[in-house]
This record gives C-alpha cells, structure tokens and sequence, in this order.
C-alpha cells in the first residue's frame, strides 16, 4: 500500500508541467491519477535502454515517466481513445523518443516485427477490458516479442481483495458509463488465477500492492522463464 504524496517529486512536476494547457476537470483527473499512481516507481522495473510498449496508454503519463526519467527508453504508447491520444501527443511533443498513436493494444503487440525486439511492456489498468481468451493470447504475444532479459508490468485489480475489489469495480463502472473508457465488458480475475495465468503463459512473476486507498490493485513483474528465453533465442 502506498501513502499519498503530499509534494510532487522533481520527475512528477515535470510530467504535470507538460499538460499546462489541460483543461480544469482534465487537469484536476491528471494530477489527482498521477498522485494516486505510483509511476515512478513502475517507471523502475523497466529496463533503462531499449523499446518500450505503454499499451492502453491513456494520456501518457506513464510514458511520460519512462521517457523523461531514462532517454535511452524508446516508447511507442497506444490507446484506442483519440482524444486521450491527442492529449498525450502535445504532452510529449518535442521529445524524440516517445511516440504516441491511436490503435487496439492487442493488434499492436501481436505484430510479428516485434518479435524478440521489446525489452519492456506494460498494460496499466487495462487488460480487464480484454476477454479472458483475448487476455491468454496477449500473453502468448507479449512472450514472444519480448528479448531475453525483457520485462512485463501488469497492474490491475485483485478480483479476491474484498470490499476494495468491489470499489475498483464501481469506479470502473463508471468511468465505462461515462463514457471515459469505452469497454464492452468487464473481465477481472483474482490473485491466484492472474499468477496461475502468467506461469502458464511462461512467466516467473513476483506480485505487489500498487495501490492507494481504497483501490485493490497489484503490480505483476514478470519474466520468461528461462526454458522460454531459450526458444525466444
């Protein structure tokens, strides 16, 4: 569990400076998201070099955080929302090293001239939105464009966490009813049986709070496996 910040860090006030022009209501969603977030601290699982996929990318500030806090991170983010999208270009237009495009998460990490050339991926409160069998062949991609060494970070909701279980699902209930996120559904799954999916998928994960209250979310740093390093190879 984290405790909410009551200063920004140098990192978190560069990242906000860049959405100066937000409008009030946006502007208040973007700091109240990055304070409630901790994306610096996702930012550190990620290797410091190499291509970086921010899939379901939203208005960048993850992507933000990677390519500000390590230039040598090439970043393509993807979000299947233009006016997120449109939000995030002009966060990160004058910096060559991250680039932002609209697109479906899937149909990007299964494209083949990825394969063996990612050293990070990471899908932020998003592969919920993907059907249980879409989310097994998201896996299967992300193995496979992974290099040895490379890195997955999932965060998303504890289905088993209780009553804060229950919060995470209203609040994106919401957010879907309001339009802010357009998703058909809804696919969440508990501790054990996203664990249970990632050691299927080829993956040695470890798993952490990355959450404040009263939101139940975990944090999932995954790796191949050494026998799938070896295939990937």
């Amino acid at each position: 569990m984290y405790g909410l910040p009551l200063s920004l860090t140098t990192l978190g006030s560069q990242v906000l400076g860049r959405y100066a022009g937000a409008s009030g209501i946006s502007g208040l969603f973007l700091v109240a998201r990055w304070r409630w977030t901790p994306y610096q601290q996702i930012a550190s699982y990620l290797p410091t070099h190499g291509n970086i996929l921010d899939l379901g990318c939203g208005h960048g500030l993850l992507s933000l955080a990677m390519g500000l806090s390590e230039p040598t991170r090439t970043i393509l983010a993807i979000d299947h929302e233009p006016w997120r999208v449109a939000v995030a270009q002009k966060a990160v237009s004058d910096l060559a090293n991250i680039a932002v495009e609209t697109g479906s998460l899937l149909d990007t990490i299964a494209a083949e001239h990825w394969h063996g050339t990612v050293a990070g991926i990471v899908i932020i409160d998003a592969i919920h939105y993907l059907t249980p069998d879409e989310q097994v062949a998201f896996l299967d991609h992300a193995r496979k464009a992974l290099m040895p060494g490379g890195v997955l970070l999932i965060r998303d909701v504890d289905a088993s966490a209780g009553k804060t279980f229950f919060i995470n699902r209203l609040y994106e209930k919401m957010m879907t009813g309001l339009g802010f996120t357009m998703a058909k559904d809804l696919h969440f799954r508990s501790l054990a049986e996203w664990l249970n999916l990632l050691e299927k998928a080829g993956f040695d994960c470890t798993t952490e709070p990355c959450c404040r209250f009263p939101f139940a979310d975990r944090l999932f740093v995954c790796r191949l496996r050494a026998a799938q390093t070896a295939l990937a190879a």
